[in-house]
């Protein structure tokens, strides 16, 4: 199997995992926002640690491009999450 067959099946399931838990949690009465900081809370903490070391951080300005990036994508999973409370994820996603 091609590495990039791997990458793209992984991050499939990954993606519909992720459904499956913004779901859950906005059912439970998880607000959105308390949702995305705890996802926050560990996920910017492992990819600053993963690429330092992996000697892979360098500042430079595309990588604060992708810190813009990365504030787009939080947005729309703050509204995404939010959504999720008024309807079904087959409609909303």
């Amino acid at each position: 199997m091609h590495p990039e067959l791997a990458y793209a099946l992984a991050a499939l399931v990954c993606y519909g995992l992720a459904d499956v838990i913004y779901k859950r949690a906005a059912m439970a009465g998880l607000r959105s926002e308390q949702f995305l900081m705890g996802q926050a809370w560990f996920y910017c903490p492992t990819i600053v640690a993963w690429a330092w070391s992996s000697g892979r951080l360098v500042p430079s300005w595309p990588a604060l491009w992708g810190s813009a990036a990365g504030l787009a994508v939080l947005i729309g999973f703050y509204n995404y999450a939010r959504s999720l409370r008024i309807g079904s994820v087959s409609v909303i996603a």
